[in-house]
């Protein structure tokens, strides 16, 4: 696995990168100019794989990579939104991940979830000697759009929070992209949805409030309850993506991922993809 690191502040974005071979097994064609990013999230790898929930869970995160890799044109980078470990971020988990993830050929970025631990994060992923406890969070500009993941996790708690000096960040970043539309991804919900809000951004107000400065943040996408929902509040899609794992409800057997795919207008769709099943399109509901 080939590790590719960039500062950026007080985090650093990964790219795990492998060859691997494929075939094109995505239905809908997209003219060149467009572009498509896949989102993964709540992955809840375990330790080890002790029991037949902890294969599944593995070989879930091994056919989506398969998956991608074989969508043509290619992805042009994945996002896993939180959630890599199942049991308190255990280096088991993380080792796991690693291995499955380098065989994926699309640059690869990670945000961090509830149930993962920053230090081992940053010391099995990572590969940092003196791994710390700091928030995870960066950008980057591709294609044309900005990209911004945010680290929300609260440790001890299940619900989320940004604390005051990554929405300064948050801020200035913002104000240095203001001519490029803009993705933000992060673990929680910020816009209540009916499901795990007892568990949300705790403060989704000041989040929402600094994205009011600027109308060019288009999505922003979560993942954390395990449920696929696409809210348009304004201009700006808020963007509930499945668990890879598990789902809750009339989810609950379908686990899955997130495809946005992006058109030379600047028009988004959006597609949620069950491993082993064709993608479907989504179309927002009014927030």
């Amino acid at each position: 696995m080939r590790l590719i690191s960039r500062a950026f502040l007080a985090a650093v974005p990964v790219f795990l990168i492998a060859a691997a071979a494929a075939c094109c097994i995505f239905p809908p064609t997209i003219e060149p100019s467009s572009f498509r990013v896949v989102q993964l999230s709540d992955l809840h790898l375990p330790s080890d794989l002790k029991d037949s929930q902890s294969h599944t869970w593995v070989c879930n995160l091994k056919a989506a990579v398969s998956e991608i890799n074989a969508m043509q044109p290619p992805v042009q980078f994945v996002v896993v939104s939180g959630d890599i470990a199942e049991h308190n971020g255990e280096a088991g988990s993380y080792k796991l991940f690693n291995s499955v993830v380098r065989e994926l050929k699309a640059p690869l970025y990670v945000a961090l979830g509830n149930h993962d631990r920053r230090s081992a994060f940053r010391r099995y992923v990572l590969q940092e000697e003196a791994a710390s406890e700091a928030p995870y969070y960066y950008s980057f500009s591709q294609n044309g759009w900005h990209v911004v993941v945010l680290d929300s996790t609260q440790p001890g708690s299940a619900g989320g929070f940004l604390d005051a000096p990554q929405l300064d960040w948050l801020r200035r970043d913002l104000s240095k992209h203001r001519d490029l539309p803009t993705f933000i991804f992060l673990h929680h919900h910020s816009v209540l949805i009916g499901v795990a809000d007892d568990f949300p951004l705790r403060n989704a107000a000041e989040f929402v409030e600094v994205l009011e400065g600027f109308p060019n943040v288009r999505v922003v996408a979560n993942g954390h309850v395990h449920h696929s929902l696409i809210l348009e509040v304004g201009d700006r899609y808020f963007v509930n993506t499945m668990s890879l794992a598990y789902g809750h409800g009339d989810d609950a057997s379908l686990p899955g991922y997130r495809i946005f795919e992006v058109e030379p207008n600047g028009k988004l769709r959006f597609y949620d993809k069950r491993l082993h099943q064709d993608p479907v399109e989504e179309f927002p509901s009014n927030g």
